[in-house]
């Protein structure tokens, strides 16, 4: 009888953690609006990336509970790609990150992956991310540029060193050198 009034318990404390709205808890997040801008989010963080989340889960840590958030494709703002495929969220000090599977959001995290408690990690259609989205799509067209013709077409690759003529090269060296080499075989038979 013990072992389940301690399972509902703990069931009790995950649900109320998540919500944030059951009393004791309800009480140790309160995170303001943010007081600084983006830019300075940006910048006091490690790793500033969009992403899509593929996966989350409540877990029991030394200090309580936190929620692992796994991403799947990122485009980098800020660090790189990030090193790390798991993100971990304190709760009940996440304050209001609850993430839906699958939807992109925007991840302010440490070096490790850590959000911080009051984090402005949200999701990428917030009014706060419109800056960053056209940043990103900026970025993304500058580095595509090169592959599109003023039409919008694709280039088609030119060149004897392009990807095409390089692979139909290698393809027929390789099939010359085995067709005498079989030649030199049959011939050192006879």
């Amino acid at each position: 009888m013990a072992s389940i009034r301690r399972v509902l318990t703990s069931f009790w404390l995950i649900a109320a953690a998540a919500s944030g709205s059951t009393g004791a808890l309800a009480g140790t997040c309160r995170c303001e609006p943010p007081a600084q801008t983006v830019d300075a989010d940006i910048a006091a963080a490690a790793h500033v990336f969009r992403g899509v989340v593929v996966g989350a889960e409540i877990v029991r840590t030394a200090d309580g509970f936190a929620t692992e958030i796994y991403v799947g494709e990122t485009i980098p703002l800020k660090g790189g790609k990030p090193p790390f495929y798991k993100m971990v969220s304190p709760l009940p000090r996440a304050c209001g990150l609850n993430v839906s599977v699958p939807q992109e959001y925007w991840f302010f995290t440490n070096e490790k992956g850590l959000i911080a408690p009051c984090s402005r990690s949200g999701p990428a259609a917030g009014t706060d991310f419109v800056a960053l989205e056209a940043q990103v799509r900026d970025a993304l067209a500058a580095s595509r540029a090169g592959d599109y013709d003023a039409d919008g077409y694709a280039r088609a690759p030119s060149g004897l060193l392009s990807v095409p003529y390089l692979a139909a090269g290698v393809s027929i060296v390789v099939f010359v050198l085995v067709v005498l080499g079989l030649s030199w075989r049959a011939a050192r038979r006879k």
